[in-house]
């Protein structure tokens, strides 16, 4: 008997224990799942079953798992202490606040997470209503931040995502922070760009001023900031140094920028919703997934002019015929990591390759890679051929203004797109290292405030953006290049201008290829690029708004010839006097020419069956 009451007791015991964990593991939707007790406290966004949060994100974690906080705390203020959230970041001073510090209409704006259609870059923003009326994306909304991210530098939190994501892919989480993709130690190139005349040379998307503190990245450190301004002549504040390092920290990624896919709820569709997870990224999460403009859409659709998706992420929004030419594996509905697969040299997590590559292509094009590899055009890059038009930056200036309304000596003005619906054609250039040629968009960049004692060193030749070239540190190959070409005297705000010349490959927009004769009828390539300013007037660099320049390859060098330009309606005759003073400044020696092929070799019978060879019969 007392035995029999010793177990009952024991058994009554343990299901209370387990009673209470359920009920201590389900305390957050105790009040998230019910929607009146939302409404009574003017939160029904907010509700929501851990059934519904399970069917949307496939994983079985719970609020806590992701969000942090205490659910074992009946008290409202205790129980979500350190909870996890959405944050926004803001224009000015790329200020960031936490969806709960909102307040007015920037609250009522974020009361939920939701798809609005319309442009995929910004679909996620915020709206308000305007003095019209109309429902408006917010003016002051910059970029949504999820929660694996610092409020203090943008940056994503390693320490958070151990915590979270960690908790069921630990090993996912430290093998992505050992990766370029996660920043890891070592493999992180872009942090090595700390002023324009290093070792390691300038760099288009600009220089990283603010080290982030380790473990959390929750810090700057004054480091580079420091290393820069004893090769400037005008100083970078520790604000303007923390507000140009959030910008470019809003492009390097955290886990969630690229498996979480927020949507719309909708009926009848469970997995659907403002908690949904992808396994495998889309395309549009590489160009930032409806948060803002970030990650891949300024690189690839501006800095580099090709594109992947292209559409309304297409700069500038004049050339409808080049957002059109969508890259053909869009079309097909290929992503991202189709292509750029896991490196299977390092197995890391976000260590995608870089460059691809004809193996990939093999994929789904077998046969026509063994044609090719046999083939006369075995070094030249399949991009070089099948990416025929890109847009994007036609010039870049770097020089003192305002970024983010704080005063800085490194703000850039880089509104200047090359002015041609359709685009223009991509250089052709032969690397030296690899033998194989390439296409490339080719870019004048001005650095400005160069201190007096800083030796600006005159590239030679265009330099490939890996060891030997340059002193930099990288766990993969580059085909990107650079040349600095110039020592320019400027006024009394510019100082020393450094003119170079960025080279960056173009390898998406794919689609038909260019026709032989576009090669092939010169050794010569000279392109030429009209450009205008798209921004206000006010904002340009000194007087410069619109003109044209022409990009020159041939025996004598590279460089850029026939430079014209001025102020809007001043007559492409006309040199404005802010771009007078780097007319013949950006010029590299060499010997850039293509190859001297006899005309029947292109338009003869035998060009006529190698193309039909690797392509099948051509259409007429």
């Amino acid at each position: 008997m007392k035995r029999f009451l010793f177990l009952s007791s024991f058994f009554a015991v343990l299901t209370l224990f387990l009673f209470s964990s359920q009920s201590d593991a389900s305390t957050c939707v105790n009040c998230h799942g019910n929607k009146a007790e939302m409404e009574k406290l003017g939160a029904p966004q907010f509700s929501m079953t851990q059934e519904e949060v399970a069917a949307q994100t496939g994983m079985p974690a719970t609020c806590v798992d992701c969000h942090l906080g205490n659910d074992k705390e009946a008290d409202k203020a205790k129980a979500h202490e350190g909870v996890l959230g959405l944050m926004v970041a803001y224009k000015k001073k790329v200020a960031v606040k936490k969806r709960s510090e909102l307040t007015g209409a920037d609250a009522d704006s974020l009361k939920q997470l939701k798809n609005h259609g319309g442009f995929a870059g910004d679909s996620l923003a915020p709206r308000i209503t305007d003095k019209d009326g109309k429902t408006v994306k917010n003016p002051d909304f910059r970029l949504l931040l999820y929660h694996d991210r610092n409020k203090e530098t943008m940056a994503f939190n390693p320490e958070i995502a151990k915590k979270t994501c960690g908790k069921c892919h630990l090993p996912l989480v430290e093998s992505f922070l050992k990766s370029p993709m996660g920043m890891g130690t070592g493999s992180h190139t872009q942090s090595q760009y700390a002023t324009w005349t290093s070792p390691s040379g300038p760099q288009s998307c600009g220089l990283w001023t603010g080290d982030l503190a380790k473990p959390a990245q929750d810090k700057f450190t004054d480091k580079n900031t420091n290393v820069f301004n004893k090769a400037s002549s005008m100083a970078l504040t520790p604000e303007a140094s923390a507000v140009n390092q959030k910008v470019c920290n809003q492009c390097h990624v955290g886990c969630l920028d690229c498996h979480f896919t927020p949507t719309n709820k909708e009926e009848g569709k469970p997995k659907e919703g403002v908690h949904k997870f992808s396994k495998k990224p889309d395309a549009f999460s590489c160009s930032g997934a409806g948060r803002g403009m970030a990650c891949h859409a300024g690189p690839l659709d501006r800095r580099r002019g090709d594109g992947y998706i292209r559409g309304a992420f297409s700069q500038p929004k004049w050339a409808k015929a080049l957002s059109e030419k969508k890259d053909v594996h869009f079309v097909n509905k290929m992503v991202c990591v189709d292509c750029h697969v896991t490196n299977t040299e390092t197995k890391l997590h976000g260590d995608q390759v870089r460059d691809p590559g004809v193996g990939q292509c093999a994929k789904c094009h077998k046969q026509q890679v063994e044609a090719y590899n046999k083939s006369n055009h075995k070094n030249v890059t399949c991009e070089a051929c099948h990416t025929t038009a890109i847009g994007g930056y036609a010039l870049n200036f770097w020089a003192p203004g305002k970024l983010a309304g704080v005063d800085t000596p490194i703000d850039r003005n880089p509104d200047y797109y090359i002015d041609v619906d359709g685009g223009v054609a991509p250089l052709i250039l032969k690397n030296p290292k690899t033998k194989k040629w390439n296409s490339y968009h080719v870019v004048p960049h001005i650095s400005a405030t160069i201190a007096d004692g800083e030796k600006i060193k005159l590239s030679k030749k265009v330099l490939y953006r890996n060891s030997d070239d340059v002193k930099i540190d990288r766990k993969y190959y580059s085909n990107d290049a650079f040349a600095v070409t110039a020592d320019v005297k400027g006024d009394d705000t510019d100082k020393r201008i450094m003119a170079w010349l960025n080279l960056d490959k173009v390898a998406h927009a794919t689609g038909k290829s260019r026709t032989c004769e576009s090669c092939h009828a010169s050794t010569d390539q000279k392109i030429v690029i009209p450009f205008k300013w798209s921004d206000k007037p006010e904002a340009a660099y000194k007087d410069v708004l619109e003109g044209s320049y022409t990009v020159v390859a041939d025996k004598k060098g590279l460089r850029i010839d026939d430079i014209k330009g001025g102020p809007k309606g001043d007559g492409s005759a006309s040199v404005a006097k802010g771009i007078a003073q780097f007319v013949g400044k950006w010029n590299v020696p060499g010997k850039y020419v293509l190859p001297d092929v006899p005309k029947d070799k292109y338009e003869g019978a035998a060009a006529a069956k190698e193309v039909e060879n690797i392509h099948g019969p051509r259409k007429k």
